[in-house]
């Protein structure tokens, strides 16, 4: 569920969201992704390796639509940008996404740091998308279609 907000369009109370970022030639990548919003901010947690802190880094352009837990898309989709943020650096945002998801939340990180100790890889770095709203063109960075 989307709501207006003056200029912008917030996500509400969307469980899950269609976080759409874009690979270098433009080719839209869509990753459904938990979410809390706070003020005018998004804020979502990620692996720092993952593909979408990835592309986010090269290209800062996203679109953001509710979507079901599968990625099925409920909504219009709204023009955002974003930024990646140390979970250091926003702790209660750690925090406030550990108590909306809880046990599963739990459940995912006890699952990668599992994966990864088996695996021999590093432990996981995290990190927190920081994602703000924009209209279309407002910052002269047209959004991606």
């Amino acid at each position: 569920m989307m709501q207006e907000n003056g200029n912008k369009l917030l996500p509400t109370v969307a469980r899950y969201v269609s976080l759409t970022t874009f690979r270098r030639d433009g080719t839209p990548v869509a990753t459904p992704v938990w979410q809390i919003t706070h003020e005018d901010t998004m804020w979502v947690w990620t692996g720092a390796t993952t593909g979408k802190a990835r592309r986010l880094r090269g290209n800062p352009v996203l679109t953001l639509a509710p979507c079901t837990a599968r990625g099925q898309v409920t909504g219009d989709a709204v023009p955002a940008r974003g930024q990646e943020v140390s979970v250091g650096d926003a702790p209660e945002m750690f925090a406030a996404l550990r108590r909306k998801y809880g046990w599963q939340m739990t459940a995912m990180m006890a699952l990668h740091g599992f994966q990864h100790r088996i695996l021999r890889h590093p432990k996981v770095q995290y990190v927190l998308l920081c994602i703000s709203f924009h209209p279309p063109g407002a910052d002269g960075v047209q959004a991606a279609t």
